[in-house]
């Protein structure tokens, strides 16, 4: 290995001593292999011809001696071989028997001998053809068949030596070799040419930047060469002159970096990795009260002026900078003036390491923070005093809100009050009228009487609705149901309904026939049809000639979808500064004639839009009309999801089905007038009834009597009804007992309340005679007698109003009561019906007209107008 370690040692001293010796070896392997590819190829040519020429002589010998062996002439046989023994290089030539016997041959020693030998084994085998028995440098062993036509006779063996072509290629060889040294020779001499003139160049290199690195002056040789070695001095040049201008460059970047260091605004300061001073400005020597002498002193170090409880953190940020964990640092610290007074700084550390990576010094640049600490003191103190008076404001606003929260509770109590108190006595007016129009002796004055005491009521409760709806609204006691079902059921209804008050007034109510929307879709039903009839119904009332049309769509490109309603009429329009008050409350446009209820149905249909998570837009030209746009989200759902029609019922109810068992039902009611009413209701059914008070002679009737169904009445003096009602689950047979809720509450979301305290059913005051009776029926599984019978709401208008019903009906009361349906107005339908005198065909009408069925009513009696 020492002597390789020399070896690379010596050959990497010199660049022209490499290139001699390169190319003196690449010239001389590529000599010898020339060399020896030519003497291959001789030695190969030289050997075929010997091979050729012992074919040929073997084959000739074959030829001339096959008459002489089928004749058996010895003789003549050894005379055709005397010519073949002077054939040059011929060792010997020999005709020999397919049984291997020497017939004749050039050596006479081998007449008459047998060849046994392997070789000659291998010649007299089966396979009849020419045979090279051996081949190598030193001879040619070649065996050819004597043939007498396809029959074999015998064999001529020929053997030469190939003496002759080895002294030739010996001859061939010496002279190569003695090329090939003459060749290297030659490209030596010519290597060492090239490598002394391109050293020479490196050389001259080497001396300018030996030159340029001790400062000394250099001439610029070679630089106008065009060769590689021109190219690589012109490189150099230009480097050494980067070089000069980066030291330039350097100079000059210190001497600016010395002014700015010297005259920064902040203190600036080198300081070794021990903690000495190496180089500061005046600022620093400012900021700590020390002149530049002291502070540069061999003993001066950043600890001495750092305050003591700062130390430690200094020490720690230092020992993360020197093991690489961070590049630099930042704190707020505090110094020690000379005159023994703090400071507080902003300090700035960075580490600075070498090309290597191994720490130099530090730099730090100080801020002096005395200025910013007193001016946060003072913050700090308007802080404080804004504290105090944040928390004064928030006592305050604490107040605000409970007294807020107390008004909307004292709200919530007024509604639930109002709502009660009103309910109440309507439930009373309105059911006690309705028992008396079922009285047949009343005389016409009388039942007119009632009629009014019906309108007015129905009218009072209308407005009652309104008013309470809207403070539910602003209460945000309103919950919006997320329930399946069909829409386009609703648009047909709401449409039928409505068409009758536009043709009242000679317009046109239309459907977009290109409206494209969802029939089954998850929402709020009965809030979706009462804005489409508040948006329709104005657009009826201020229209005077034209017509309204309604369109549906869905919204494009948009998750959740989103529902398109545009109710368009061609009425009187809406003025610009009409139009951004026309949703606010007890607002009515127009004329003073025409202004009538109570001016919340806009509002009450802006807030039922955005409860449903929608919008309404109104766009209007006065003189030309107003487009009232809705946009609601919502999810479309299978017709499977939607549930089944309603059965309504078709006549009074008579009584109860024959075989039907005795009820017990216990009413529990404070006011007198709703006993009364409910007790008549079941009394006239057949039951067996008892009537408490309050929730507590309920419970004790209860615990006595065991009723089958209790009417439980929720606001009662002396005990309610939810605490009745869980003291009755609680005793023997309460888990049995139907009981039903029967409030004049305005808050559906106190239904669960109910229901949660073991109540079965909800029944709203003032209630309609059928609720009660469904209610029994889905309770007790009571059966009825009906005056007529019970059908699919669906089937509902051929079923109740046939021809025979209606053909007694006269032609002035048809048309009253045409109008009357048309105009949508409760109390002008009920005086219609109440001037019928065909007691089955009133109750008929009357039970369509409490399920609003008009259209079902208007399409029998246009189709019994026609048969006529």
């Amino acid at each position: 290995m020492t002597f390789i370690h020399k070896l690379q040692h010596e050959w990497g001293r010199s660049i022209r001593r490499q290139l001699i010796w390169s190319f003196s070896l690449a010239s001389l392997l590529v000599s010898l292999s020339f060399g020896y590819l030519l003497y291959a190829y001789q030695r190969n040519f030289q050997y075929d011809l010997g091979t050729q020429s012992a074919l040929e002589l073997a084959q000739a010998l074959s030829s001339s001696s096959s008459s002489w062996v089928l004749s058996n002439d010895l003789a003549g046989l050894q005379e055709v071989l005397s010519g073949a023994a002077q054939v040059t290089d011929i060792k010997f030539a020999a005709v020999i028997s397919p049984d291997g016997e020497v017939q004749a041959s050039t050596r006479s020693e081998y007449i008459n001998r047998h060849f046994s030998d392997p070789v000659s084994q291998r010649m007299l085998g089966k396979v009849v053809q020419t045979k090279i028995l051996k081949n190598n440098q030193e001879l040619i062993d070649v065996a050819v068949p004597v043939l007498a036509g396809t029959r074999l006779i015998g064999w001529v063996r020929v053997e030469m030596s190939r003496d002759r072509a080895n002294a030739n290629l010996s001859k061939i060889a010496a002279a190569g070799f003695a090329i090939t040294l003459l060749l290297v020779l030659m490209i030596v001499l010519i290597a060492t040419w090239l490598a002394d003139r391109f050293t020479r160049g490196l050389q001259r290199l080497s001396a300018v930047a030996d030159n340029a690195e001790h400062g000394r002056s250099f001439a610029r040789d070679d630089s106008e060469r065009q060769d590689e070695l021109g190219i690589l001095a012109r490189h150099i040049y230009k480097m050494l002159d980067a070089k000069a201008e980066e030291e330039k460059g350097r100079l000059d970047s210190e001497a600016r970096y010395s002014v700015v260091f010297n005259n920064a605004a902040v203190g600036l300061a080198q300081i070794a990795i021990s903690g000495q001073f190496i180089q500061i400005n005046q600022e620093f020597c400012k900021i700590i009260g020390y002149t530049q002498e002291e502070i540069l002193s061999q003993n001066f170090t950043f600890e001495r002026i750092t305050h003591p409880d700062d130390i430690a953190v200094d020490h720690e940020y230092i020992r993360q900078l020197l093991a690489g964990d961070r590049q630099s640092y930042m704190l707020e610290k505090r110094y020690i003036r000379r005159d023994g007074g703090l400071v507080w700084v902003n300090l700035s550390v960075y580490l600075q390491r070498d090309s290597r990576g191994d720490p130099l010094y530090l730099i730090s640049a100080v801020l002096d923070l005395s200025e910013r600490k007193q001016a946060e003191n003072e913050l700090k103190r308007y802080k404080d005093h804004l504290e105090e008076e944040v928390q004064q404001r928030t006592a305050d606003l604490v107040l605000a809100r409970d007294a807020a929260e107390a008004a909307n509770r004292a709200k919530s109590v007024f509604l639930s009050s109002m709502s009660h108190e009103l309910r109440t006595p309507l439930n009373a007016i309105l059911g006690f009228s309705a028992l008396m129009s079922r009285d047949t002796m009343l005389s016409h004055i009388q039942r007119e009487n009632l009629n009014i005491i019906n309108r007015s009521g129905e009218h009072l409760l209308s407005l009652i609705n309104d008013v309470l709806e809207m403070a539910k609204i602003e209460a945000g006691r309103v919950q919006v149901l997320h329930e399946a079902f069909d829409l386009g059921a609703l648009v047909r209804d709401v449409s039928d309904m409505m068409a009758v008050r536009a043709q009242e007034k000679g317009l046109q109510l239309l459907v977009d026939q290109s409206s494209d929307f969802p029939r089954y879709i998850m929402g709020d039903e009965a809030r979706l049809r009462q804005v489409l009839i508040n948006l329709v119904g104005n657009a009826v009332k201020f229209t005077q000639h034209g017509g309204i049309t309604m369109r549906f769509g869905i919204k494009p490109n948009l998750l959740p979808e989103r529902l398109l309603i545009e109710v368009e009429d061609s009425g009187i329009g809406i003025k610009p500064e009409d139009q951004q008050r026309i949703f606010d409350a007890f607002v009515q446009i127009g004329d003073l004639s025409a202004q009538k209820g109570t001016g919340l149905g806009l509002t009450i249909t802006r807030q039922f839009v955005q409860l449903m998570g929608g919008v309404i837009t109104l766009e209007s030209t006065p003189g030309v009309g107003a487009v009232f746009s809705v946009e609601l989200p919502i999810e479309k759902v299978s017709p499977a999801e939607v549930a089944k029609t309603k059965k309504i019922v078709q006549g009074e109810i008579i009584g109860l089905l024959e075989g039907q068992p005795v009820y017990r039902i216990l009413i529990v009611e404070d006011q007198l007038e709703n006993q009364l009413l409910m007790s008549r209701l079941m009394e006239q059914l057949g039951f067996e009834v008892r009537v408490a008070e309050n929730g507590r002679l309920g419970v004790e009737i209860f615990s006595r009597w065991h009723p089958d169904l209790i009417w439980m009445d929720r606001r009662m003096p002396v005990m309610d009804g939810i605490e009745a009602t869980r003291l009755i689950r609680g005793l023997p047979g309460g888990r049995e007992v139907k009981i039903v809720a029967v409030t004049a509450s305005a808050f559906m979301e106190q239904r669960a309340e109910m229901l949660d305290s073991g109540m079965d059913e909800f029944v709203r005051k003032p209630y309609r005679f059928n609720e009660i009776y469904e209610c029994l029926s889905r309770m007790l599984g009571v059966q009825y007698r009906y005056a007529s019978t019970v059908v699919d709401e669906e089937s509902a208008t051929g079923a109740v109003l046939t021809d025979n019903m209606l053909a007694s009906l006269p032609d002035e009361l048809r048309r009253v009561l045409q109008e009357a349906l048309e105009s949508l107005e409760i109390d002008r339908v009920d005086a219609a019906i109440g001037q019928v005198h065909d007691a089955k065909l009133k109750t008929t009408l009357r039970q369509l007209a409490e399920n609003f069925d008009y259209p079902a009513i208007l399409k029998a009696l246009r189709s019994d107008t026609m048969e006529k």
